[in-house]
């Protein structure tokens, strides 16, 4: 079978060389230079949850430990797992350098350059240097993912190792795709430190890597289930550790977090958006697990009561996920160093102008793009890259809460997708032209 997109990797050496410079370098540069610009004029402090991300990292910096009070200063010093460690752990070091909070969006910053290449490289595999260059000049230039890093959010670096593990797949040729499950199951691991959602896309993107594997259905579904099962033990052998640790902390089995009951409970109210949880249907217990698996049990039986709410609200929650881009904006706006509310109140209504309208111009795009890519004969090992961030994404947040940030790891996939749509208009516009 042909290698998918395999085109695009062709041409010398030197033009190679060149490509690499004025493709990934010069937007990752520009890309840099835009966020750190904007940090510098409109500094920024901690927001939203990136209010409990900082606050755990310098408790954690101080010895703390993973504590409720690193959560929360009017907590306990119980031991937790809520929210995913990840983060907070990664800028512990930062802490330890003396500089306080100041470095945190500058290495945030750098994770979201650090994706440019990566789509770069997935849009080259897909349709050749002119779809990577522009892909990559997307994603460095993307408003929300500018806003995001210069935040104390997840966004960033998990969509790193989400776009990393689509290329990792795709890189690898079928002898050694294997190898390239291998080490998404490694990227994706440590993306579960930072979100469970990991999990889910590793299973659609190993599955359906091996769904190219032959003609015949019972092939390729084994290949599919071996190669799952090879990310799958990748990703527990690096999340082993904390799950290990947090189980015998917490007395009780623990994946990467304990908020899943919460979070599941949350889509079941309302239209199942962020929202605190009513008293009336909420679970009190004191110890961490239970109240989990309390939670998790009553969200189950409310789905289980109304199954047409449940799939009307399932409806909503994408609606809401993928219709529309405000959050970056929005936590970006409340997040900036200044008490001058007029200043806020113009960046916020600028930023969201900004990223709804970019936002719609992409989700445009990159379906015009994704129905290009569809029109090839067979379903290749870029197209399950390509889909799983997206799929997983849809499928994790139709069942919990929602919300329109959650759409930004699949940004490598959006951005592709647009670029192909994009490449083939600029190829069509010079093709009238004669050019």
């Amino acid at each position: 079978m042909q290698q998918s997109g395999a085109g695009g990797d062709g041409g010398s050496a030197p033009s190679r060389r060149r490509w690499m410079r004025r493709g990934l370098m010069l937007p990752m540069v520009v890309g840099l230079a835009v966020r750190l610009a904007l940090l510098w004029c409109l500094p920024v402090l901690p927001a939203w949850d990136g209010t409990v991300y900082a606050h755990a990292a310098d408790r954690m910096a101080e010895g703390e430990g993973y504590t409720l009070y690193a959560l929360d200063p009017l907590a306990s010093h119980e031991p937790t797992a809520f929210y995913p460690v990840g983060l907070p752990a990664l800028l512990v070091p930062l802490r330890w350098l003396g500089a306080g909070r100041s470095l945190d969006p500058v290495v945030q910053s750098l994770f979201s350059v650090a994706l440019v290449p990566v789509v770069g490289l997935l849009g080259r595999r897909a349709r050749g240097a002119r779809v990577g260059r522009i892909a990559a000049w997307i994603a460095a230039l993307w408003p929300g993912a500018i806003f995001f890093s210069l935040s104390w959010m997840t966004e960033p670096l998990f969509t790193l190792l989400v776009a990393c593990a689509s290329l990792a797949v795709v890189m690898q040729r079928r002898a050694h795709r294997a190898r390239g499950v291998l080490l998404a199951g490694i990227a994706l691991g440590l993306g579960a430190y930072l979100r469970p959602v990991a999990l889910p896309i590793l299973v659609l993107l190993a599955g359906g890597a091996g769904l190219v594997a032959s003609r015949t259905w019972s092939t390729r579904l084994r290949e599919g289930a071996r190669l799952a099962g090879i990310g799958l033990l990748a990703a527990a052998a690096v999340v082993a550790p904390w799950s290990i640790l947090s189980s015998v902390r917490l007395g009780g089995p623990v994946l990467v977090s304990t908020n899943g009951g919460a979070n599941l409970l949350i889509g079941t109210v309302g239209e199942g958006t962020f929202a605190s949880i009513p008293d009336s249907i909420d679970c009190h217990e004191r110890d961490e697990l239970a109240a989990d698996r309390c939670r998790t049990l009553r969200a189950l039986g409310r789905i289980a009561g109304a199954p047409h709410d449940a799939a009307a609200r399932g409806v909503l929650k994408l609606v809401h996920t993928f219709g529309h881009e405000s959050a970056p904006a929005q936590m970006w706006a409340s997040s900036l160093r200044t008490s001058d509310p007029a200043i806020r109140r113009s960046a916020r209504l600028t930023s969201l102008a900004v990223t709804r309208l970019s936002w719609a111009v992409l989700l445009v795009a990159a379906v015009v793009g994704a129905a290009s890519l569809c029109r090839r004969p067979r379903f290749g090992v870029l197209h399950a890259a390509l889909a799983a961030p997206v799929v997983g994404i849809a499928l994790t947040h139709a069942v919990m809460l929602s919300g329109d940030r959650y759409h930004a790891p699949a940004l490598a996939t959006m951005a592709v997708l647009a670029a192909l749509a994009i490449g083939s208009w600029r190829a069509s516009a010079e093709g009238e032209t004669g050019t």
